[in-house]
């Protein structure tokens, strides 16, 4: 059973990295819609560059919010009153969040 430090820092950490991934949800549906309608026009090329073009957007959007997750979590943990444990568990967690949504993200859209 989890503790009330990892229940605290698991539940501030998953507040903050929902703003991480804001714009990679905003180009999936981007590309839901925007390759649909190619495709739905016949031209499966231009589909298949579109959804790359956007695919690479989402990297460079993701890329820009993740650094800045990980640069400024220690000041936006801080506007939460923690305890010091919670604190730098919570950090953890975003931190680690920040790296693997970096990598893994984008291509699970």
């Amino acid at each position: 059973m989890l503790g009330t430090t990892a229940v605290a820092a698991n539940a501030v950490a998953g507040t903050i990295t929902n703003f991480a991934i804001i714009p990679g949800t905003a180009v999936s549906l981007a590309i839901t819609t925007v390759v649909g309608q190619i495709a739905g026009a016949g031209d499966n090329k231009l589909a298949v560059k579109k959804a790359r073009t956007l695919l690479l957007w989402s990297y460079l959007c993701m890329g820009i919010t993740c650094m800045l997750l990980f640069a400024l979590c220690p000041y936006i943990v801080s506007l939460y009153n923690l305890e010091e444990v919670t604190k730098d568990l919570a950090l953890e967690i975003i931190k680690f969040f920040s790296i693997v949504c970096l990598l893994l993200w984008s291509p699970v859209l």
